[in-house]
């Protein structure tokens, strides 16, 4: 769209990250997960939100974790987290439009889905040494995966 500036990376600043939920349960006697044994279930996702007065970007992200044997029983070995990232985009006001549709610039939702993302997979990979879910690391996903999660929407138009 014409009256969306060009992003400027250097503009972006992370303010916090904060973990609102790191759980992990094992309900049963084993210890541990042999790789060829187990698999792992996950299914994660962004809840966006947009304060442009405040020049501020909130994303949060989901991560659910179920645990499978390889003949496909569940096996009662479960993680949840749940991260939220506080973005500070010093000019929000020329990259994102608000009207009928929500237009974003594309470097911008770039950036932040892989930003968000990328610590996500870090956090989660740390949260887990030392415990039953130790062997978990979440994939690597395609940049337009992540930025399709983040703007599901039709009505929220990538520019």
């Amino acid at each position: 769209m014409s009256n969306i500036n060009n992003f400027n990376i250097e503009l972006l600043k992370v303010d916090e990250i904060v973990i609102v939920n790191a759980a992990l349960e094992n309900n049963t006697q084993l210890s541990s997960l042999e790789k060829d044994k187990y698999y792992f279930d996950i299914t994660f996702g962004f809840s966006p939100g947009v304060n442009i007065s405040q020049k501020k970007i909130r994303i949060i992200f989901n991560c659910d974790i179920m645990t499978y044997s390889n003949s496909k029983e569940r096996v009662d070995v479960n993680g949840k987290f749940e991260i939220a990232y506080f973005f500070e985009i010093d000019n929000l006001d020329q990259l994102v439009n608000i009207g009928e549709e929500i237009e974003i610039n594309a470097d911008l939702v770039t950036s932040l889905a892989n930003i968000a993302y990328s610590t996500s997979r870090g956090i989660i990979y740390t949260r887990c040494q030392g415990t039953i879910l130790q062997k978990l690391i979440l994939p690597v996903m395609s940049t337009q995966k992540l930025v399709d999660m983040l703007i599901p929407d039709e009505k929220n138009k990538v520019n």
